[in-house]
């Protein structure tokens, strides 16, 4: 395991835990299993289980939310608003 599995893994709890698709309990029981892996492959990762606290997951919320948009999306988007205007 290295870094970048360990967030992949942590994301997909923390979107599980969020649809509700699994309990406080079941998300806290992955999460330190997560971590012991971590620790097993000597990752220095510093999360602990306050992540899994209400406010911290509707952070998450508005992370997931988020839409990159490539330049040429966003440059057709304002021809289209220019368009309409006239």
């Amino acid at each position: 395991m290295n870094v970048v599995d360990f967030y992949k893994k942590l994301s997909l709890i923390l979107e599980q835990y969020r649809d509700l698709s699994i309990t406080y309990s079941s998300a806290l029981f992955q999460l330190n299993e997560l971590l012991n892996e971590a620790e097993k492959n000597s990752l220095r990762v510093n999360i602990s289980e306050n992540i899994l606290r209400d406010n911290m997951i509707s952070k998450y919320d508005e992370e997931i939310s988020y839409e990159e948009v490539s330049y040429e999306e966003s440059y057709d988007d304002e021809e289209n608003e220019e368009d309409q205007s006239y």
